[in-house]
This record gives C-alpha cells, structure tokens and sequence, in this order.
C-alpha cells in the first residue's frame, strides 16, 4: 500500500467514526428526551375516573388477594360473568382490566397514551408507504385531532373501549399483509363490536382482488362478532333497550343532527381550505373504500342508541381516517402555497390540543381534589350534587376506599327529599353548573376545584 492510498483511507476512517458517533449522540440524546417525557407522564398526580376505573381496581385486587398470582386469570372470569349479565360481547375488554388495572395508576395512563399515539401514527405510516408527502401527512394529521375531543378523552377514562379499539385500528394500518390486519382489527372489533364493519369492508375488497379464502375469514370474524353482539344485548340489563324496530329508526333518525358537533365542523373546515388553497382533489382507492365503510357500518350501528360523547369518539375517528385517505399529495404547489394550505388546519389542531390538555387537566384535578377533600374532611357523610351523574356516587365511594381502606363514610347523591344544606356534619359537593342554579350558594367552601366546589356543613 502506498502512502497517498494510506492517507486517503485515514479520512474515510476518521469520517466513519464520526459519522457512526454523531448516530450515537443523537440516539442518546432522542432516548433522554423519551425517557424524561414518559417519566413526566408517568409521574404527574393522576386519579382514577367516575367511570368503570375504581370499580375495576377493586375488583382485581379482590381476585388477587383471594387467588394470588391466579387473580389475574379468575378476574377475567369475573369480566365474562359481568358482561354476560350486562349484555355486551368484547372478548377483547375481558382480558384488559386485568392487563392494565394491576399496573400503578401512573403506567396505566401511561398505557393510554400509547394507545392513542397507535391509532395516530397508525394512519399516518399506512399513508406515508401509499406515497402521500410530508404535507399531506400533516394535513392527515390534523384532520384526527381536530374532531379527536372525545378520543382524547380517553387519556383520562382508562375503561373507554373506544380508544382501545382506534389503536388496533392504527396498528391494522401498519401491518403490510391482510392477515395481520384482520387479527388486528379482529381485537378492536373485540373491544367495541362496531368496529366489525371494517372487518366487513376488507373481506368484500379482498373478494374482489381474488383473495376468496382472506375474505371469507374477514367477512365470517365481522358479521358473527355482530350477530354474536346483538345476541348478548337482547338479554343483557344494560343493552336490552337496543332493539331493530321502528322505535329504533326514530331514534337513528333524531340522532343524526347530533353527529355534526363542533369537532366534526372544524374537520371539514379545514378539509374545505385544504382542497381549496391546494387545488388537489380527493380520490377513492381501495383503502379509503375499506375505511369509509367501516365509519358508515359504526354510524348506522350506533344512530339507534347514540352518538355523543364517548359514543362519538370512533365515529369521529374514522370519519378522520376516511378523509385523511381521500388525500392527494400537492405535487405542483409551491412552499408558500403548501404553508398556506396547512395554516388554517394547523392552527385549529393547536387550538384543539390545548383544550383536550386543559380539559385533561381540570378533570384529573377535580377528581383527585373530590377523593382529597373527603378524606381531609371531618365528615363522614358525603353528598355530591346530581350534575356528577349517578355511577359517580359509587365510584368516588371507591377511590376513596383505595386511598384509606380503613375510612367507614358514605357518598349518596343529593336530592331535595334526603338533605338539607342546613344539616351539619356533612360534606356537600356541587359541580360549579349545579352550583351556579342554586338560589342562595353556601359560602367559604373547604374544597375549590377546577370543575367542583365541597362545602362543609360544620
């Protein structure tokens, strides 16, 4: 080897290594922030819902004090027998209490978030190997969050299904081959029956690329999880009342207005800027065929029985994804034209994420202020106002008992035929609507929450 050979490959060998060191360092550093971010997550001072949450922590606990490292499995025994009873078919759910529930709470909100980071980024590495460019991704993306207030809504409610489902939908988008995403979408049908209408559009779009034996499969998991569904709901105590009959096309049809909510007007304002300031048009093709059946399936599915609130949250979701799928990329716009075509969506998915953290924020705070103020209070009897909701009176009982198992009070809703506010020894919480439509409010109150206010009868 010659010397001028030698002191050419000494750069390449020193580019190399500082090459493969800058990787590292990035790495490093990308790893810190994770680590950081999740150990700030984690570690905030969360509190259990008003629904489902404590009941279910209760629940495995007993199991696994009665049972031992076994009261993970008898809890999902328990989970069949409840839902037998209920009426609901999710084999998926009966499996989750006992996955997440056992965690400190700090991780299973944990669990939450990466649940709904899935059925973000689901979408968005689907269409990115379909060829949509980076903008149409952003646009994609602001499309979810912007009508995604009540998916969001499910960092807080660890019980949804709804945000469980969304994230095996997202992960059914990952996945390249036709098996994985009918297993995956087979879980999220599983936790929300509906979401069998997907499974239902992929078997008719694999039947008609050929692939009879994949879509027999995908047809059979959706329309049995369906017929399965509404036969657990005929005799079940919590949906017997949905039922196909003309009272149920009243109800679909006085439930249709209630589908355009503010969320939803704001996704297509933006969709409208978006094609207008691009001058792309929206396309069809085999995916967006297969999403926007599935939104039609779960919309009809639920007209009859209702489509607010948390009901909403998929609904909104893959009507997102449907027109995320419709897409096309800008190819002829300039830098200036694409920024302008994302000002507008950008902006209102900003505006949205700060109100789902504010809200995120006052619920957290307000239910965790609620177990606090009982348990510093003098009072063992509590009334909580009917604005909370009547599973409430249950539910703050519970988180209150998980935090001092040894404290004997009682939580019951008030009502003007069991108390009055002049009665002593009682803790009254209100929420602040319920407090504002009283016609003379207590003062000084002993708790101040974001969302509620607790009076001392003392």
């Amino acid at each position: 080897m010659t010397a001028e050979s030698t002191s050419r490959s000494e750069p390449r060998l020193l580019l190399s290594l500082r090459q493969h060191w800058i990787r590292v360092v990035i790495v490093t550093v990308a790893a810190l922030i994770v680590f950081g971010v999740v150990w700030w997550y984690v570690s905030l001072p969360w509190e259990w819902s008003n629904i489902d949450d404590p009941g279910f922590v209760l629940s495995l606990e007993s199991e696994i004090s009665q049972n031992g490292f076994l009261g993970y499995l008898t809890h999902v025994w328990f989970m069949i027998n409840v839902d037998l009873t209920w009426g609901l078919f999710r084999p998926s759910y009966w499996l989750y209490p006992s996955l997440v529930y056992g965690f400190p709470i700090g991780i299973a909100h944990l669990i939450r978030l990466a649940l709904l980071l899935l059925a973000i980024v689901g979408p968005i590495v689907a269409f990115r190997r379909r060829g949509a460019d980076i903008t149409t991704l952003v646009m994609g993306t602001t499309l979810i969050v912007i009508s995604g207030r009540f998916l969001f809504e499910g960092l807080f409610f660890v019980s949804l299904q709804e945000l469980s489902g969304a994230a095996f939908v997202g992960i059914g988008l990952i996945v390249k081959s036709n098996g994985g995403r009918i297993t995956a979408w087979t879980v999220a049908a599983w936790f929300k029956s509906p979401f069998s209408w997907l499974l239902v559009g992929e078997a008719v779009a694999l039947w008609i690329e050929g692939k009879r034996r994949q879509a027999v499969v995908s047809g059979s998991i959706g329309l049995g999880t369906l017929v399965t569904a509404y036969v657990f709901a005929r005799t079940g105590s919590y949906t017997s009342g949905y039922s196909l009959d003309y009272g149920a096309l009243w109800r679909a049809w006085n439930n249709v207005p209630r589908l355009l909510e503010l969320g939803t007007a704001f996704t297509f304002v933006a969709l409208l800027w978006w094609l207008i300031t691009t001058s792309t048009r929206l396309r069809m093709d085999r995916r967006s065929a297969v999403l926007g059946f599935g939104w039609l399936g779960y919309t009809a599915h639920l007209l009859p029985w209702g489509v607010t609130g948390n009901y909403a949250a998929a609904i909104s979701y893959l009507l997102a994804l449907f027109l995320f799928s419709l897409l096309t990329s800008p190819q002829s716009a300039n830098l200036g034209r694409k920024s302008l075509a994302l000002a507008l969506p950008v902006l209102l998915a900003m505006l949205s994420l700060n109100w789902y953290a504010r809200d995120l924020h006052e619920r957290n705070a307000t239910a965790k202020g609620i177990t606090q103020c009982i348990l510093t209070s003098s009072s063992d009897s509590v009334f909580i106002s009917q604005g909370f909701g009547i599973e409430a009176v249950r539910r703050v009982e519970e988180k209150v008992r998980l935090r001092d198992e040894k404290w004997n009070g009682s939580v019951r809703m008030l009502g003007a035929d069991n108390v009055s506010t002049g009665s002593t020894g009682i803790l009254f919480v209100y929420t602040r609507d319920d407090l504002e439509q009283l016609e003379s409010a207590p003062t000084r109150p002993v708790c101040s929450l974001p969302r509620a206010v607790a009076f001392d009868s003392q």
